[in-house]
């Protein structure tokens, strides 16, 4: 009953032991399972796993899963009081893999995605301790610096006060501004490496990033493929439980603890129960103590359902006292990141005016706007303007602004000529969106730093994003600029017209232009 009919496309239990690859691991697997010394029942038993199922494991009818083979590795270490060595456990999971590939290629592959995706998972956190890293120590250089500039400037001074007075402590004085000048020399040099090691892991971390996206979308695409090819074996000899009888089901798979086998007819269910019984379904799962597959149920739907179907089922849920908004922001977040383009604006356009669901509406456009082209993001922004969504608008542009300096000056750029107001929110929120301690003045730089002063609507941007931060605070920034980025910046835009001048700010601008 929990197995799928074989179609002809299938091999036979005896062929796929006969197959050299799963006769291979089937011979490593018994070998491992001697190593307990108990019978095959009272292993069973002990798993709580039909005693057939190890037979067949075990003598390479059906091969093992994963989880079957990590949990006999544990069961054999606890019976010898010592751990398989990390290369055997290597060569029994690459065995396991091989029989995989030639059995059943489409969870093969399906398995080497999640392998990767844990990876990059795995790197992306090394990446980000590594960035965490090398930011605590640039602060520190960074504040050691000024530091070392402070005293240089004392030292300076009370060398033109004390020089007329004592010859020798003039030398002196001299001795130590030198050699304050070499150390800040040398933190300069530390603080310009430190940030191009810095730039390097960030690249890294949004390169690790995108493949890890990357191989989800892949591994979306297997799930699908492989949904599509059971489907297909099925031919109409499966049908879609009852409520009643899938809720049984469900109840009896539990308490045998094989999930995996009702996972499918649940997303059945998911893609043709009615609205009235997808809700009956999803609120008996939470009223159960199982709100993941509760969760599930309704995400499959927002994946397989039509967009007019996804109005319904929004309105129902949020409506629906015993799933509600908790339900609600989920669903919507999850048509934000996994429906089109064409699907979303629908749904916006339909929803926009119901203000009961404006959180869902949020939270369905905040995730969908960060994911979609800067044109797109810009044309977004215009249509919620045009139809006068004055809730919403708001929201869009301070989740625009606190996006990346490249995103929100690409969107900026789209609607300054001719949503000017809006364009100013979104560069403010960003050269003042602050999650990591950044200074304005910094992140000022940030988001100026490739402008063309050529470009009209360029310099409607530096205006806008000089226009919202104190002159000290831009001194301090430009400050730790490369030398030549000061002088390109003061060349390319004439700083001074932005800004009130500080004897600090002036100064900075002075040297900086003495080479022009």
């Amino acid at each position: 009953m929990n197995d799928l009919p074989r179609s002809p496309a299938r091999r036979s239990e005896v062929e796929v032991s006969r197959l050299a690859e799963v006769a291979e691991f089937a011979k490593h697997l018994s070998m491992l399972f001697k190593q307990l010394g108990m019978p095959q029942r009272q292993y069973a038993g002990r798993i709580l796993m039909n005693e057939s199922m190890v037979s067949r494991y075990l003598n390479g009818r059906r091969v093992a899963t994963q989880d079957f083979l990590d949990r006999l590795i544990r069961e054999v270490d606890r019976h010898r009081g010592s751990t398989t060595q990390e290369a055997v456990v290597s060569h029994l999971r690459k065995l396991r893999l091989a029989a995989l590939s030639v059995v059943d290629p489409e969870a093969f592959e399906m398995e080497q995605l999640r392998d990767q995706i844990d990876l990059s998972h795995r790197e992306i956190k090394r990446l980000l301790r590594h960035q965490e890293a090398l930011i605590v120590l640039l602060e520190k250089r960074e504040s050691e610096a000024e530091e070392a500039e402070q005293k240089i400037a004392a030292l300076e001074s009370d060398w033109i006060t004390d020089r007329l007075a004592a010859r020798s402590t003039e030398i002196q004085l001299r001795g130590e501004r030198d050699r304050l000048n070499d150390e800040c020399g040398q933190l300069r040099d530390e603080i310009r490496r430190l940030r191009e090691e810095l730039e390097a892991v960030r690249d890294l971390r949004q390169t690790s990033e995108g493949r890890c996206r990357q191989l989800e979308i892949e591994l979306e695409a297997a799930e699908l493929a492989l949904a599509e090819r059971q489907a297909n074996l099925l031919d109409g000899t499966v049908e879609v439980l009852e409520l009643e009888e899938l809720k049984e089901e469900v109840t009896r798979a539990r308490q045998e603890s094989r999930m995996h086998d009702v996972a499918q007819k649940l997303v059945l269910a998911s893609g043709q129960y009615s609205i009235e019984d997808l809700l009956a379904l999803a609120s008996w799962l939470r009223q159960t103590r199982q709100s993941s597959l509760s969760g599930m149920v309704l995400s499959d739907a927002v994946r397989f359902r039509s967009a007019e179907f996804l109005l319904e089922l929004i309105e129902a849920v949020h409506d629906h006292t015993p799933l509600g908004i908790s339900y609600t922001l989920p669903i919507a977040s999850s048509i934000g990141s996994l429906r089109s383009q064409d699907d979303v604006l629908l749904l916006y356009r339909s929803l926009w005016m119901k203000s009961r669901l404006f959180k869902v509406i949020q939270e369905m456009t905040s995730t969908w706007i960060l994911s979609a082209s800067p044109t797109i993001a810009a044309d977004f922004i215009k249509l919620t303007r045009s139809l006068g969504d004055n809730r919403l608008l708001p929201f869009l542009l301070f989740d625009v602004g606190a996006s990346t300096a490249q995103f929100a000056k690409e969107v900026a750029r789209e609607i300054v000529d001719t949503l000017p107001d809006d364009a100013l929110v979104i560069v403010t929120r960003n050269i003042s969106h602050n999650p990591s301690h950044v200074s304005h003045g910094d992140l000022f730089v940030r988001f100026i730093k490739d402008l063309d002063p050529k470009s009209q609507v360029d310099a409607k941007l530096f205006a806008m994003a000089a226009s919202r931060i104190r002159s000290d605070e831009a001194a301090v920034a430009l400050s730790r600029l490369y030398e030549r980025d000061i002088k390109e910046l003061h060349r390319d835009w004439d700083l001074r017209r932005f800004f009130t001048l500080t004897k600090r700010l002036n100064n900075l601008l002075d040297r900086s232009a003495e080479d022009f």
